[in-house]
């Protein structure tokens, strides 16, 4: 069984790089979470993970706030990800394929980081 947990929070500008303060925050829970319930789980013999993915255009909105991000600030944020480009779709279902299947057996309690190699 996967069970998907999705955040999404606005960014905010600081003239130098776009973040999101709150961002931060969320996704160490969510690993706290992962562990946490890798933790407990893991007496039944369930394993959880999760994946973090960077930046994903998969909606009309996520397209829309990388419009909105005008092109010098996508400039630089496409450099700040060794491959030098967003995630897709595609990519994200790779490691989620690989975490729901056997071949992942012995994994739990881990937080993979699909974003192309962004720090």
């Amino acid at each position: 069984m996967v069970i998907e947990l999705r955040i999404a929070l606005p960014p905010i500008e600081t003239g130098l790089n776009t973040i999101s303060v709150t961002t931060i925050p969320a996704k160490h829970a969510v690993t706290g979470l992962t562990r946490q319930m890798a933790l407990g789980l893991g007496k039944f013999d369930v394993s959880v993970n999760g994946v973090a993915p960077g930046f994903v255009i998969s909606s009309p909105v996520t397209e829309a706030f990388w419009n909105d991000m005008g092109l010098e600030i996508q400039r630089r944020h496409i450099e700040s990800i060794f491959l030098r480009r967003t995630e897709n779709v595609g990519d994200i279902a790779g490691p989620v394929i690989f975490l729901a299947s056997d071949l992942a057996g012995c994994m739990s309690g881990q937080v993979l980081a699909v974003n192309g190699g962004k720090l």
